[in-house]
């Protein structure tokens, strides 16, 4: 059952209607509609078709992200027709673990989960506390029972049931939040910036919508000692296996390196492409034969040299190795890693 509290509507929304998404109850036996790619409101996107004419869309402003740097999620419901439609409220979330925050209601909500995750198995674990959980009280109100959206719009009126009944007029049915971090789920005063790796966003609606995207955090570059904060590569999509050189034959032009990758997720790899930097005066990019008729499958591994032109290397230092790619469910991903070439010159043949 709902307990409702508060209203967010819009960017801006109205105080007062829900007290938590969290209370929602799990209507895990709906069908979850196929989502489409669009272009919503930011560069990583995607939108979901619901069965009463609505869609629920999810963009952040960008796929990669530096540490310390603000995620801006945007979550937004907008009526697909080109008449107005009146939607019913309904309880047929997905999932209990979306939310808005504290004292804070839209007809959707959001999880953040650390790590790469699909529809299929995100129930597995938990989210982070994106929402500062401070105990806090909250005004008591009503809840909508219907919406009437406007023709091909995000732009609804609120009817709330009463005596008499009330109607808040010509809401943007839309959310922009943004966040750079999560609180300790063992110590609520502890909060702590998203940490280089992949992260997975759920967005979800009360008529059983349902989607996600995932963004990257990368590691800081640190000039003065040549070395990069190092991820936990079992929440990259890509391993990285070895980075070998130089081999033989040696070119005048520099020499030639060999990097091994993995793939370490669960969705196929589309594309793939690994750039050097701070080998010499420009990038050194390994393209690998990687495409959707050749996908690179799930604990594959692939392999690419490149003879360095211009270029060198100090055994076992550190470099910058930034890989990015896409995966065959349209998600990209990159992410920044310090990984050592080894010397094999003594034994390579």
């Amino acid at each position: 059952m709902k307990h409702w509290i508060g209203i967010i509507v819009g960017i801006a929304f109205l105080i007062g209607v829900i007290a938590s998404i969290a209370g929602c109850k799990n209507a895990s036996n709906q069908t979850m509609t196929s989502p489409t790619t669009v272009e919503f409101g930011g560069v990583n996107s995607i939108s979901s078709k619901s069965k009463n004419g609505l869609s629920l869309s999810l963009s952040l402003d960008s796929t990669t992200y530096q540490l310390y740097q603000y995620v801006t999620i945007v979550i937004d419901e907008k009526n697909i027709l080109s008449k107005t439609n009146d939607v019913r409220d309904s309880d047929e979330w997905r999932t209990n673990e979306l939310s808005l925050g504290f004292c804070t209601y839209g007809p959707f909500g959001i999880a953040v989960f650390q790590g790469y995750y699909t529809s299929s198995d995100f129930s597995a674990t938990a989210p982070l506390v994106i929402f500062d959980p401070s105990p806090r009280s909250c005004p008591s109100a009503a809840s909508p029972s219907s919406y009437s959206f406007q023709p091909s719009s995000d732009i609804a009126n609120l009817n709330i049931d009463s005596n008499p009944g009330i109607t808040i007029k010509n809401q943007e049915i839309s959310a922009e939040i943004p966040m750079e971090g999560y609180w300790s789920k063992n110590s609520p005063n502890s909060f702590s910036g998203f940490e280089p790796g992949v992260y997975t966003v759920l967005a979800g609606d009360e008529w059983g919508a349902l989607v996600m995207l995932h963004f990257t955090i990368t590691n800081t570059l640190n000039s003065s000692t040549q070395t990069i904060v190092n991820t936990t590569s079992n929440q990259q999509p890509i391993e990285v296996i070895s980075v070998l050189g130089p081999f033989q034959p040696f070119y005048p032009g520099g020499p030639t390196v060999e990097i091994t990758l993995k793939n370490v997720s669960i969705e196929p790899v589309v594309s793939l492409t690994a750039i050097f930097t701070g080998l010499g005066p420009r990038e050194y990019n390994f393209v690998f034969d990687v495409n959707s008729s050749n996908a690179l499958l799930s604990d594959g591994i692939i392999s690419d040299k490149l003879s360095l032109v211009n270029g060198a290397f100090s055994n076992n230092i550190t470099y910058p190795l930034t890989i990015t790619g896409t995966l065959q469910d349209g998600v990209t991903f990159s992410f920044t890693q310090a990984v050592p070439i080894v010397e094999v010159s003594s034994t390579a043949g």
